[in-house]
């Protein structure tokens, strides 16, 4: 077998059966595969939809590894389209400008923001929507304060929660 390029039709083909080859048109790069595509680092585009990200065996739809978390077999296949994987502290990181908001949100079929998880920037707070609520279900102030309730059509703050202590030591 030998690599073969055809002029007329800007195609690279890499067998004699034509069935696998790259080409572009200018604007977009094209590979075309039967079989799995697995870039020189460990990364690759599955033929089962699967991306890995310094991942040649992805465990989830999209599969980013940094590092080995000792973890064997299959993750839970309601919770699979995401895996992120490190050998030491491992996450996810949300950036937005100062003055904007980050979020999680939790939908389902009957409606988008079913849940969110949101940071707001401009006061530093963090704030918890269930069940599609307008207003936070809870909200957690820079200061450290937690105001619980609030969801629905209710005014925010309803209520403040706060625990005080102080530390005594063993005679």
């Amino acid at each position: 077998e030998q690599d073969t390029l055809v002029e007329s039709t800007k195609k690279l083909y890499f067998n004699d059966a034509g069935g696998e080859y790259i080409s572009g048109d200018g604007t977009d790069l094209t590979i075309t595969s039967g079989a799995d595509i697995v870039l020189s680092v460990p990364a690759g585009i599955f033929s089962n939809g699967a991306v890995g990200i310094g991942e040649a065996a992805p465990t989830a739809q999209l599969h980013v590894f940094t590092g080995d978390s000792g973890f064997s077999g299959a993750i839970d296949t309601d919770y699979d389209e995401l895996c992120i994987e490190g050998s030491g502290n491992t996450g996810v990181t949300i950036l937005c400008p100062a003055a904007n908001t980050g979020a999680i949100v939790f939908g389902d079929n009957a409606d988008k923001d079913m849940g969110r998880i949101k940071y707001n920037h401009a006061d530093n707070s963090m704030s918890f929507f269930v069940d599609n609520n307008a207003n936070p279900n809870m909200k957690i102030e820079s200061s450290g304060k937690v105001t619980i309730g609030g969801g629905g059509a209710a005014a925010y703050p309803v209520a403040t929660f706060g625990v005080y202590s102080t530390l005594a030591t063993e005679q």
